[in-house]
């Protein structure tokens, strides 16, 4: 089970120097065939889907964030049900292999800011981590965003200020807005508007709709 834990580490969260490691700057040819066709992200509509979720990130957390406690995950699960989506990621077996959880709101803003989408979590199989993947990932909750949400303008992420990757990955497609201080470091604010994030994905002439509703 270690082992297979092992596996996956964390890609969005901002809470790992260990981000977007494959992230390169062409276009999306040298993916794996089989694995792409399955590939199978979905909103999270039943309890059964969320719990398999959570289970999901209870498994790897260990390998992929070990200071994410588990009063952490749970409670940003219960923000991510509450002001946004929980997003799962599967296999063709039906087993989770990454998950991704935004909000509509921030916390800061009591969740009134509602123009603004901001993604709380993400955690990836490491042999999904190709430009591909990460750009299925990102087309989806965009997708998801704009199907579920009426008036989001603004699509924001974080990065610890350490997280050299991480802060590499987001300037390719977002820009640095801010500072703020996080539970491990200094945290820097990425956002760019829905329709220049629409823009940057339509460069790679990636198929819509792709996920399972």
């Amino acid at each position: 089970m270690a082992a297979e834990r092992s596996r996956f580490i964390s890609i969005a969260s901002g809470d790992t120097n260990r981000c977007g490691r494959t992230w390169h700057n062409g276009g999306v040819d040298g993916a794996d065939a089989a694995v792409k066709s399955n590939f199978h992200p979905m909103i999270c509509r039943e309890d059964k889907d969320l719990a398999r979720c959570f289970a999901f990130i209870i498994e790897t957390k260990r390998e992929a964030d070990p200071d994410l406690s588990i009063v952490d995950a749970y409670e940003m699960m219960l923000r991510s049900m509450r002001f946004g989506n929980v997003i799962c990621y599967d296999n063709e077996h039906g087993q989770a292999v990454g998950m991704a959880s935004y909000t509509i709101g921030t916390m800061a803003a009591d969740y009134e800011d509602r123009d603004t989408a901001y993604v709380e979590y993400c955690l990836m199989d490491p042999r999904l981590q190709r430009t591909f993947y990460f750009l299925k990932c990102l087309q989806f909750l965009a997708q998801t965003i704009e199907n579920e949400h009426d008036g989001v303008k603004w699509f924001t992420l974080r990065a610890y200020e350490k997280s050299e990757q991480n802060n590499r990955l987001y300037a390719k497609f977002t820009r640095k807005i801010g500072e703020i201080e996080g539970r491990k470091g200094r945290l820097n604010l990425y956002q760019t508007s829905m329709p220049e994030l629409q823009a940057y994905l339509q460069r790679f002439r990636l198929k819509p709709d792709f996920g399972r509703r």
